[in-house]
């Protein structure tokens, strides 16, 4: 019987401690997390109106190290081979988006993100798309092209 209720303990305290990180499927089989809150104390004091906005960037299906990704955060864009960038926006009571692009991924939209005073942990998981590429080999002057 007290292994029941060490059990039931341990399960309401598991939840009462539960991450405040959720995971957003997209309409491809990328997905995303967003985290709000202060980023390990990193907010500088002397810059009150601003929130930082850290993305990590990973492949679903390796460890890869450097994917060249183009990410658009609001109106700012990057281009950067990293896995982790960080950016600091001014606070609005307007949403922005972030789109994160890859070459040979899909990309990533996110939903309407409110900045307002907290910071913003995205972490993307980029898929590959399983279609196959064709290998058309012939002419056009040969009359039986496969593809």
């Amino acid at each position: 019987m007290k292994l029941y209720y060490i059990l039931i303990l341990s399960m309401l305290v598991s939840l009462s401690c539960k991450n405040n990180e959720t995971l957003f499927s997209t309409y491809n089989k990328s997905a995303y997390s967003l985290t709000y809150g202060d980023l390990n104390g990193e907010k500088e004091p002397n810059q009150p109106d601003s929130v930082t906005i850290k993305i990590e960037i990973e492949d679903v299906n390796s460890d890869s190290a450097y994917i060249f990704s183009h990410v658009k955060v609001g109106c700012r864009t990057f281009k950067t081979d990293k896995k982790v960038i960080k950016t600091k926006v001014q606070r609005s009571n307007y949403p922005i988006q972030i789109i994160i692009r890859s070459v040979g991924y899909f990309s990533i939209e996110t939903q309407p993100i409110l900045l307002d005073g907290k910071d913003v942990y995205l972490k993307a998981y980029l898929a590959e798309p399983d279609l196959k590429i064709s290998n058309c080999e012939g002419t056009f002057k040969d009359a039986q092209i496969s593809c």
